[in-house]
């Protein structure tokens, strides 16, 4: 370590190497007033060396694919992105590694990217894929994460009509009725 003044005669600068485990440097600083030295005082400084990045491989979620009593010619193609994101305290540059550890009949678009992609198959069953996000930085650290993408069978909506009512003859009256869909079919199908 080089040491280099700084901003004032009791003050050194140095820049902290790299290193790749733990390790402690001491420094002795000695005072002289112009005529005895002061007696020796050390510090220590420890610099912690690399760390293993941070991988996050997304959140795991739920794809809803058409139902299979649907024409099996409907041309739907579901896309899924995988959404990695990785950090690394000392700024090193990072490589990504995703692997398929559960699920078959998919491959990703490029396994040494953070955000790959893969294709539903349109014969797919009701199933969960499992990825592993490998993340490692120039010191060869590693940190991994996983992600689970389920697919699920569109089910049905569940319709509400309302309550049943007692009319007057010629009265006007407004049904009012509701739905709702555990899944967005929009995103099979398009805007209905």
């Amino acid at each position: 370590i080089t040491l280099a003044p700084g901003s004032s005669p009791e003050k050194s600068i140095f820049t902290a190497p790299q290193v790749i485990e733990p390790t402690d440097f001491e420094f002795e600083l000695v005072v002289n007033d112009g005529e005895l030295y002061s007696v020796p005082d050390t510090i220590t400084i420890t610099i912690m060396g690399n760390q293993a990045p941070n991988a996050n491989a997304g959140n795991s979620r739920t794809i809803y694919v058409a139902n299979s009593d649907k024409p099996e010619d409907l041309g739907i193609v579901i896309t899924v992105n995988l959404s990695g994101t990785a950090s690394d305290v000392n700024n090193d540059s990072l490589s990504f590694l995703w692997t398929i550890e559960g699920g078959e009949s998919i491959s990703l678009s490029d396994s040494s990217i953070s955000y790959p992609s893969f294709t539903i198959p349109e014969d797919v069953d009701i199933t969960d894929y499992k990825f592993k996000m490998i993340v490692t930085d120039e010191f060869n650290a590693t940190a991994e994460d996983s992600v689970i993408i389920s697919i699920r069978e569109n089910t049905a909506p569940t319709a509400n009509a309302g309550n049943n009512q007692t009319i007057d003859q010629g009265t006007k009256e407004t049904l009012s009725g509701q739905g709702s869909d555990a899944t967005s079919v929009s995103d099979l199908f398009g805007s209905l």
